[in-house]
């Protein structure tokens, strides 16, 4: 019945089961309201690995032992001196420093992402993946532009250097890609498998994804246009904006005209419909919206 991690506290060291079981689960919240058990680990299965990754990490999870148990433990410093010892500087390495959602990670595990990179270059007007294709990897542009387009050739957005994408495969496993992306010009890419990424990573992988999608939508919104890098990424600290990712079912309404506005919607996955109902002799005018596009500007004015 003993915790050996409680969640909320800063993290110092890495399990690995000898014997018995642990519990993994997150405590009572105010969206949730009872204990939810994550997972069971057993001989052989690790956990507390964020602390390998970011500097100061905060326990996403209590992990509770439920019988008698024996486990190893490794400080989060000798892991470090250990990824020091084993693996050196290199251009690919550096370069992943600067990736946005790499930003708070420590050295050592931006050295191990690096050694599981695959570098890849291709001609400009190459179709890297297209909608509908089954795939499980990130990229990261190295050098170069790529566009990515819906599935009726609609521009969503164009990327460049240290931009990623891919991110969905991330999220969701081995999914269907859910946009086309093509080279513009002669382009040197960063494909990483998404296993890599889900091993490596400590539980927030979908939060710091999503951040880096709304810094890149921010850029194209009216009174945002002008601003620079860091004020973007000011933006995106700020305390009193709350990031909340919502699922919604088939035909379920999201806004409704006239109705006060409260927040900017950015789509993550799939699309919506948007109807605007005007004058009884002008009828009502319709538009699609795809992934990376917003809608509810008006709420921040």
């Amino acid at each position: 019945g003993s915790n050996i991690i409680e969640q909320g506290d800063i993290g110092t060291n890495f399990y690995v089961v000898d014997s018995g079981e642990f519990k993994v689960s997150t405590m009572k919240t105010e969206e949730h309201d009872e204990v939810k058990v994550l997972n069971t680990m057993r001989r052989g299965q690790c956990f507390g690995e964020s602390v390998l990754m970011t500097v100061n990490a905060t326990r996403m999870a209590s992990v509770c032992a439920t019988v008698d148990c024996g486990a190893w433990v490794m400080h989060c410093s000798v892991y470090e001196q250990s990824m020091l010892i084993n693996c050196t500087g290199c251009p690919v390495e550096e370069f992943l420093k600067g990736v946005d959602i790499f930003y708070h990670l420590s050295p050592a595990i931006v050295r191990g992402i690096a050694a599981c990179c695959e570098f890849v270059e291709l001609p400009a007007n190459t179709v890297i993946f297209q909608e509908g294709d089954l795939s499980d990897e990130l990229y990261f542009i190295f050098k170069g532009k790529v566009t990515v387009f819906d599935a009726d050739r609609r521009k969503l957005a164009t990327l460049k250097t240290r931009d990623l994408f891919g991110e969905g495969a991330v999220l969701a496993g081995k999914s269907r890609r859910t946009a086309t992306v093509v080279t513009r010009t002669v382009t040197s890419l960063l494909r990483l498998p998404s296993a890599v990424i889900v091993k490596l990573f400590p539980l927030g992988l979908g939060n710091l994804l999503d951040e880096k999608l709304v810094l890149q939508v921010l850029k194209r919104m009216p009174g945002f246009t002008q601003l620079s890098e860091q004020m973007l990424k000011d933006c995106g600290l700020m305390k009193d904006i709350h990031l909340r990712s919502i699922t919604l079912e088939l035909g379920a309404l999201v806004a409704e005209q006239h109705k006060p506005a409260e927040a900017i919607f950015i789509i993550k996955r799939g699309g919506l419909l948007v109807t605007k109902r005007q004058r009884q002799e002008l009828g009502t005018q319709s538009r699609r919206l795809a992934e990376r596009e917003y809608f509810g500007t008006t709420a921040a004015i």
